[in-house]
């Protein structure tokens, strides 16, 4: 057996999500069922994020076993004719047989992108979260420094999700303004489930001057997702990178 890491960008508009499930289109059964084809034996990949259905991936990182002897070369273009035009394989290479993407993680980078535009999106109606109403940026960026550090993120989490530790730790959070859209960006050790939407909802909400700047720490302090904001839609949601120490 060997061990392969696999590097996609995919546009989730049409998936349920990264993880496999019945009946469903997802990322992960597309790939695997690629992968299965391609190496003439079933197999499992396992991903660096399981991102919601209709968000998207500029890199996302997997890996998979594999007894399969065609050269990693052959693969990777037999992966570019097999998959789906939704899904690009960026890159595949032969790894430790100990690697895992995503307990090496060490450093994942996600992006949000609001359109503060007067008129709805047309053409990237499905890569953004129309919000037309002015945001007061300066008060999202004070509040999105609060985040900054290692706290408990359970005010952000929700439901559905198992977790022994809902400690997380948060390198960077900006927010961004690019002509008529403005981008949240997070990086981090790691994430709880929808914990980025939740907290770009909130930011809105405080763009909108619904929640105070300087409430956050109290938010984080309360650890009930209700005393958070909304949670924005996928769609308007991207994994941007992943970095392993090693």
């Amino acid at each position: 057996m060997r061990r392969l890491a696999l590097t996609l960008k995919f546009d989730g508009s049409a998936f349920a999500g990264w993880q496999r499930q019945p009946e469903k289109r997802t990322v992960q059964g597309v790939v695997e069922s690629a992968l299965s084809r391609i190496c003439g034996q079933g197999v499992t990949v396992v991903g660096c994020s399981r991102l919601d259905a209709g968000a998207h991936a500029r890199r996302h990182v997997s890996h998979f076993d594999t007894s399969s002897g065609l050269p990693v070369a052959e693969m990777f273009r037999a992966l570019g004719a097999v998959l789906p035009q939704d899904v690009v394989p960026l890159d595949l290479r032969e790894v430790s047989a100990v690697f895992h993407a995503r307990k090496d993680a060490s450093l994942k980078t996600y992006e949000y992108v609001l359109s503060t535009a007067s008129a709805r999106p047309l053409w990237n109606r499905a890569y953004c979260w129309h919000v037309p109403a002015k945001l007061d940026l300066p008060a999202m960026r004070r509040a999105a420094r609060r985040l900054v550090g290692e706290h408990d993120f359970a005010s952000f989490q929700n439901a559905g999700s198992s977790v022994k530790t809902t400690v997380r730790k948060i390198e960077s959070a900006r927010v961004i303004r690019s002509g008529e859209k403005v981008r949240i960006r997070l990086s981090g050790s790691g994430f709880l489930k929808q914990m980025v939407r939740a907290i770009v909802g909130t930011l809105v909400d405080v763009g909108h001057r619904r929640i105070p700047a300087e409430e956050l720490g109290r938010i984080l302090e309360r650890r009930r997702r209700a005393a958070a904001g909304r949670t924005a839609p996928a769609r308007g949601l991207f994994l941007v990178d992943v970095h392993y120490a090693h």
